[in-house]
């Protein structure tokens, strides 16, 4: 991994990924053992080990995203205490309020993104040089196991993100007075489960595309028009979310359920049949 790393010129590796020389300063001498995992072997041992050496790089991003959840939860709450804004009729029809919201939101805050960036420009992109990378195997083993990271990362910003919903739609009448009778309590495992699928979704979509795509070339461009255009519809749709207002709630949670679960289950066998083709340096 290190020697793979050090066949990378500085000068590519400023072109699209503007900090990615930032991504390792800062590095001590216990970042750089493998003490802590070295019962792991393969390319357990391999990917964790990237992970770790990029932890503050990471670490911040999660902090960060979590601050910023966390910073609209206690405005929420604190707006709820203060304001008497009585959404019980929205809630009683069963129409949206905040629950769709939480969808762009959860486009704002993944770390997929970032993640996905740093994979390709710190290791994949001098590891993609070598045939036994490319293999099917390797391949599809490497992208189970950074899935698994990237929905941990993403785990702390998205429970936080749950609550907002939750907090808004469903306990808005104890703010306002009520018994705790007339909650609807049922109500909490569904807006639980959807946000737990834009988790999901977010956290799966962007490995699955740049495992799909694989949309960055050598020098660390991108010259993926589908790429481009993919995450234009992946924005766009996360913004007309904010406009489902009037939706039934019941509606829209079933249908973020349903396409999430389909969408993952197709794009895992897809991974498994076409990434080992399209997985490659361009």
């Amino acid at each position: 991994y290190t020697l793979a790393v050090e066949k990378i010129k500085p000068r590519q590796r400023q072109q699209q990924f503007g900090n990615v020389s930032k991504w390792n300063t800062g590095l001590k001498s216990e970042d750089l053992s493998s003490v802590p995992f070295a019962h792991l072997t393969g390319y357990a041992f391999f990917n964790k080990l990237f992970f770790h050496r990029h932890k503050k790089f990471f670490g911040k991003k999660i902090l960060i995203r979590v601050c910023i959840v966390a910073g609209i939860l206690i405005g929420m709450l604190i707006l709820l205490l203060l304001t008497d804004l009585d959404l019980n009729e929205m809630t009683e029809s069963k129409q949206t309020t905040l629950l769709p919201m939480c969808f762009f939101l959860s486009y704002m805050i993944s770390l997929g993104r970032p993640a996905t960036g740093a994979m390709f420009a710190n290791c994949d992109v001098a590891m993609l040089n070598y045939p036994f990378y490319r293999t099917p195997s390797v391949v599809i083993r490497n992208f189970y196991l950074r899935l698994k990271t990237i929905l941990l990362y993403n785990a702390p910003a998205f429970a936080l993100i749950s609550l907002l919903p939750i907090l808004s739609d469903i306990l808005r009448p104890l703010f306002n007075g009520s018994s705790a009778d007339e909650i609807a309590w049922i109500m909490i495992v569904p807006y639980f489960v959807t946000v737990a699928m834009m988790w999901v979704f977010f956290s799966f979509h962007d490995l699955f595309i740049y495992y799909i795509i694989q949309p960055y070339t050598s020098d660390l461009g991108t010259k993926s028009k589908l790429f481009s255009v993919i995450q234009m519809v992946v924005y766009m749709l996360s913004y007309m979310n904010m406009q489902l207002r009037d939706l039934n709630v019941v509606i829209y949670m079933s249908v973020i359920i349903v396409s999430t679960l389909l969408y993952f289950v197709i794009g895992l066998l897809c991974i498994n049949k076409f990434c080992p083709k399209t997985f490659r340096l361009k």
